[in-house]
């Protein structure tokens, strides 16, 4: 598996070429917890590489992650600082159903994110958000407020996003 790892892990190799590696892999679930560690790595560019394979890797077809998997997944999103990767584990979690014992956690870190963070990870957290919202409807008021609060300084693309959103809640 080590040596698919690295396979992987080349800096340079195309889209179209992952998927052919991940494709020719029988156990493909045997990857997610190196490619998590991976991403909790000290090598940048590595990290930003696993992320990025880890991201076509769980959202392929038959592939299933564990209430631990969405545990660690968490944790990086609470302790990470580059938006990169924030950014592509966010995409993540828009597309995969997250296990209730850590949905309330993800719900209190896109908050926090789309106060501190920079567009693409505010952009990605206020689409978590927006999905929770189907989930728990109580979240709307909140997150329309914690959305609106700031709108001041937000970018034109940005408040657009934020009056689609408000369109969509019934609140333009």
């Amino acid at each position: 598996m080590d040596k698919v790892l690295d396979q992987l892990l080349v800096t340079g190799i195309r889209k179209k070429a992952i998927l052919e590696i991940l494709g020719s892999v029988d156990q493909k679930s045997a990857l997610i917890a190196p490619l998590l560690n991976e991403i909790r790595s000290d090598n940048k560019v590595r990290r930003r590489k696993a992320v990025w394979v880890f991201r076509n890797l769980v959202l392929s077809p038959k592939i299933q992650l564990n209430s631990s998997h969405f545990m660690e997944i968490t944790e990086i999103l609470r302790t990470e600082r580059d938006s990169s990767i924030i950014r592509d584990l966010l995409k993540i979690m828009i597309d995969l159903p997250a296990p209730e014992e850590s949905t309330g956690q993800l719900t209190d870190i896109c908050f926090k994110l789309l106060s501190q963070g920079k567009y693409a990870v505010k952009y990605y957290s206020l689409n978590f958000l927006e999905k929770q919202c189907k989930d728990w409807p109580e979240l709307k008021d909140e997150l329309i407020d914690a959305a609106t609060s700031q709108q001041d300084l937000y970018t034109k693309s940005f408040k657009h996003h934020v009056s689609k959103m408000l369109k969509r809640f019934g609140k333009s």
